[in-house]
């Protein structure tokens, strides 16, 4: 299957990539595996970004978006 989705870590303010996904779900698999921190998924098909915070119990908060 083709990776969809990018996603990445934001620490200091600078997007770091983590890697690709075949779903936003997967994606964020990846995202709880790095911690606690902010993060977005990116779609390079429609340019859409739609953020997510991880906390330190690996909870999952979507927030803004951005096109």
């Amino acid at each position: 299957m083709v990776a969809l989705f990018d996603i990445f870590s934001v620490r200091s303010g600078e997007p770091r990539w983590l890697g690709s996904a075949e779903t936003v779900l997967k994606a964020l698999v990846l995202a709880v595996h790095e911690g606690e921190g902010l993060y977005f998924v990116f779609s390079p098909a429609t340019g859409h970004k739609q953020f997510y915070k991880v906390g330190a119990d690996g909870t999952v908060e979507r927030g803004a978006s951005t096109e």
